[in-house]
């Protein structure tokens, strides 16, 4: 695996590069639990994300893709609970020193979530939450500011149709940082065009589950003020 991901991280060599990645994914899909190894195997991965390239930690994301199913089968007595360690690795990644890696994992991110349910949404909320409450306090770098923002963002992808009880709250918590620098300011309005434009065929329905307040807001994420107002 090791040699696989590093051979995927190649800048050099685009066909090699690619077949690095497709092996690393082949080895994810192994029976990894009835052998033993789901754990070495994710031990694995969180070494390799220390990685100074890049590259390499951006590699990571494909074959998580497949463990995160795979972990929903790990019985209760493994341990560490691969859940759990599968939710640190992408948390991780999600606030990934590097631009790519952090855009790249928030729709891995989004996927985890969808499949462990309610409870993995409101770990997923409180994380953010802290994350971008730290911005108050003079505090948190602005690439884990970022990817507080891309945690909210993978919320709102869970819901593409239709709005829950819990989006508005997610939403409103979106558009405090719609002044933020960039690239904060580029992820909350590209969330909002995007909630917008796959809400648009039953806007009628999905806008009455918004308050006054809250139509009002998405508007006003949508369309940031000009430089004059």
């Amino acid at each position: 695996l090791r040699a696989s991901l590093a051979t995927a991280a190649s800048i050099n060599d685009p066909d090699l590069s690619n077949a690095g990645r497709a092996c690393a994914v082949l080895l994810a899909q192994l029976p990894l639990l009835e052998a033993g190894l789901l754990v070495p195997f994710l031990a694995l991965l969180k070494d390799l994300s220390a990685s100074p390239s890049w590259h390499l930690r951006g590699c990571l994301l494909p074959p998580l893709k497949y463990l995160i199913y795979l972990g929903q089968f790990a019985p209760p007595s493994l341990q560490p609970p691969p859940q759990e360690a599968i939710q640190a690795l992408l948390l991780q990644l999600l606030v990934d020193p590097q631009l790519e890696v952090r855009e790249a994992a928030m729709p891995v991110v989004a996927g985890y979530v969808r499949l462990y349910g309610p409870h993995a949404r409101r770990r997923l909320l409180a994380w953010a939450d802290n994350i971008l409450k730290k911005r108050k306090n003079g505090g948190a770098p602005l690439a884990q500011r970022h990817g507080g923002v891309l945690g909210l963002a993978a919320l709102v992808a869970l819901a593409p149709y239709d709005v829950p009880s819990w989006l508005p709250e997610v939403l409103e918590r979106l558009a405090r940082h719609a002044q933020q620098p960039q690239p904060i300011k580029a992820a909350v309005s590209r969330v909002f065009a995007d909630f917008k434009r796959t809400h648009q065929d039953n806007w009628a329905a999905s806008r009455k589950r918004l308050t006054p307040e809250q139509l009002e807001m998405l508007a006003d994420a949508e369309q940031p003020p000009h430089w004059y107002a």
